[in-house]
């Protein structure tokens, strides 16, 4: 039961849980969830996290994939900023401690959209919810240039990146060694120390870290791991404020090959 496995990871030493509220996209902007249904079951998450001692980060979430770099879905600017608005109006309500306005929305949103957005946003936000207010970026690439150099994150109380190892491979995107793991983990945390520099906050965590690719497949748990484990001890020699991972299993074959 979800009860079991909060204990256990809280057992496990985790004090945060990250909750989403997932949304899918369509080719003409419109977003698809059912907003109502999900907050009732959120309402109740959030509420058993909380009496086993758990905080929450709470962030309306879709899909970037979709948008880059296959380019299937749109987003309304328009109709994502009510959607933030609502949760964050919903974070208040049920003492969540930390909220982003969406994860990724770099690579969603157009850049020149995207820079305006991230500043306006969040007075919006202050104006419903009081508690922390993080971005959770892939900080590089064009776009994330774009919006870094405007200084669109000024006045977030924390720095948040996501972090899914990888590397090229003559042409192939693929983790082979823990050695390359461990490289590609050292460059994206010190980039994330920066952040918190820049931005003046001493709150830099990893928003998401995940494993998707080991020698040509989905690790095995067992591999996830240990590759955890890597990554982990990154993240504190570097100082790193926290971590959220992407999958985790309490049981060796509890997520399989899936």
């Amino acid at each position: 039961s979800s009860t079991r496995l909060l204990s256990k990871a809280r057992n496990v030493g985790a004090n945060y849980l990250l909750v989403r509220a997932f949304y899918s996209g369509t080719r003409e902007g419109t977003l698809v969830g059912n907003t109502g249904e999900a907050a009732k079951c959120l309402r109740r998450a959030i509420a058993t996290a909380h009496e086993q001692g758990l905080k929450i980060f709470l962030t309306p979430f879709v899909e970037s994939m979709e948008f880059w770099p296959e380019g299937k879905w749109r987003l309304s600017v328009g109709e994502w900023t009510d959607i933030v608005l609502h949760w964050a109006q919903f974070a208040e309500e049920n003492g969540v401690e930390l909220y982003a306005p969406g994860f990724e929305m770099a690579l969603i949103m157009g850049k020149v959209e995207a820079k305006d957005w991230f500043k306006d946003i969040l007075p919006r936000i202050r104006a419903v919810y009081h508690g922390k207010v993080a971005f959770g970026e892939i900080p590089y690439g064009e776009q994330w240039e774009s919006l870094d150099e405007n200084r669109v994150f000024e006045g977030y109380d924390a720095a948040g990146t996501t972090i899914f190892p990888w590397k090229d491979y003559d042409g192939v995107h693929d983790m082979r060694s823990f050695e390359d793991l461990k490289r590609h983990v050292e460059e994206q945390v010190q980039k994330l120390n920066e952040l918190g520099r820049r931005y003046n906050t001493e709150l830099r965590f990893v928003a998401t870290l995940g494993m998707d690719f080991w020698q040509g497949e989905e690790p095995y748990p067992t591999t996830r791991a240990k590759g955890y484990e890597v990554c982990l001890d990154i993240l504190k020699r570097y100082g790193v404020t926290g971590v959220f991972l992407h999958k985790w299993a309490s049981e060796p074959d509890h997520l399989g090959r899936s």
